[in-house]
């Protein structure tokens, strides 16, 4: 960080009558965290009520005099604000709101609290500067508004992105036949159609400037064939073979649907045994988190990967489901692997490739459906992999934070073992105190 980070907790009190917002001490002990290990930083905390002085001082220090000219007063408020390096203004500030958004519930129940990734993406938000994604648009893609279906919605990643200090934007390359200089990121999310040879060449010149480029490919239909996305020769020259024309098959369970009938399991759950060697797992395995990809294709890379272009896999489908290794089933679904099925190599979902002269990044992923509302919702650690994979493309530091557990420990005690706690430290430990007290002053009188 070049310049200074001011941050002012303003700590209303609450209501007569009313405790403390539970999440309060750990927002505070989480701002002196940062303070302790960020040299840039300045922090302060201030009751707006009873010393407005100091509250006046402090927002003056941080070029926000008037920061709290409508507050309510209901909710603590954080403000950020930064000033960069020679510089005597403040460049950006923002507000936080300390709401019931920094805590949530898990699927099991427990409390957890989400403050972590709030303020750092906040703190991002002033200090760094925007940078924009843009989602390409015109061949089928999935949509960002959350109108269609939650599987095949992209609003929850949109707005994590936005979130996460991105500003996220729509291009047709067929009106726009070239990718705007401003563009961070140019993310293809399943297309249902073939992009256009002169949109595939208007990726190429970007990523030849040092762009980056996430595409999300999907199998066909089971009754479609396997046809061309536009996108082969731009994801080749990378060092990026997909296969669409298969499935990743992971095992095979029986149901009752008007009796036994085995069923292909097309949900591929990947952990950490699973991830590759690249930057943007090494949180998620870190972490044990496991990622799901509801239906993928296999993404390979090139023998050989071009010269000059860097491929690494990202992570790969289980080698062993149950006793059932998983195989990529090649035409027509079917539930056991067949001569033309790819059962011969790792099958991998993703990789992610860099170009060594011009630095452009290509990451490929053979599902897309692991973007979608529903897959974010339901497992929150491929929010985080998506999230470290734009990071990763943008080249700006993985700041992505899933919410952590509320843990209280409660220690019970046997009724022996309380007595015997009681007897020690109310009745033995305040005796002995004494005695030794007056043991000391007998002395001393002598």
């Amino acid at each position: 960080m070049k310049g200074e980070l001011s941050v002012v907790f303003a700590d209303f009190p609450p209501p007569p009558g009313e405790s403390e917002l539970g999440v309060a001490p750990r927002v505070r002990d989480l701002l002196r965290a940062y303070q302790a290990v960020c040299p840039g930083m300045t922090y302060r905390e201030v009751d707006p009520f009873r010393g407005k002085a100091e509250t006046i001082d402090a927002l003056r220090a941080a070029g926000m005099e008037n920061a709290l000219d409508s507050a309510s007063g209901e909710e603590d408020l954080i403000l950020l604000s930064f000033r960069s390096a020679g510089e005597k203004t403040a460049a950006r500030t923002k507000q936080v709101r300390v709401d019931q958004e920094f805590t949530d519930t898990s699927a099991l129940g427990n409390s957890r609290f989400r403050g972590e990734g709030i303020l750092t993406n906040a703190i991002n938000e002033v200090v760094f500067t925007q940078r924009r994604v843009f989602f390409v648009t015109g061949h089928g893609e999935r949509p960002l508004s959350g109108s269609g279906s939650a599987l095949g919605s992209l609003e929850t990643l949109a707005d994590a992105l936005r979130d996460d200090n991105f500003v996220i934007e729509t291009l047709d390359l067929g009106r726009t036949p070239a990718v705007p200089p401003e563009a961070d990121l140019v993310i293809v999310a399943g297309p249902g159609s073939p992009v256009p040879g002169v949109e595939a060449e208007a990726l190429r010149a970007y990523l030849g400037r040092g762009g980056s480029v996430v595409v999300m490919l999907d199998p066909p239909p089971p009754s479609a064939p396997a046809g061309p996305t536009g996108l082969e020769d731009l994801l080749a020259s990378f060092g990026i073979a997909p296969r669409r024309d298969a499935t990743v098959v992971s095992w095979v369970v029986e149901r009752t649907l008007q009796g036994l009938v085995p069923t292909q399991i097309h949900d591929v759950l990947s952990g950490k045994s699973e991830y590759g060697r690249h930057a943007a797992m090494e949180a998620l395995e870190r972490a044990g988190m496991r990622v799901v990809f509801p239906g993928a294709l296999p993404v390979f890379r090139t023998d050989p990967v071009p010269d000059g272009y860097e491929a690494k896999e990202l992570v790969f489908a289980p080698r062993d489901v149950e006793g059932i290794k998983p195989f990529g089933s090649v035409g027509p679904r079917h539930l056991q692997p067949g001569p033309q099925d790819i059962t011969d190599r790792r099958l991998s979902l993703a990789v992610a490739s860099e170009a060594k002269a011009t630095h452009g990044r290509l990451v490929v992923f053979g599902d897309a459906d692991c973007a979608c509302d529903l897959a974010l919702r339901q497992n929150p650690p491929n929010r985080t992999l998506l999230l470290n994979v734009v990071s990763w493309a943008v080249r700006r530091d993985l700041v992505a934070i899933d919410p952590k557990t509320v843990e209280t420990e409660i220690v019970t005690l046997r009724s022996i073992d309380r007595e015997f706690a009681y007897w020690t430290a109310v009745v033995a430990l305040p005796v002995i105190t004494l005695g030794i007290a007056l043991g000391v002053w007998w002395s001393r009188r002598r």
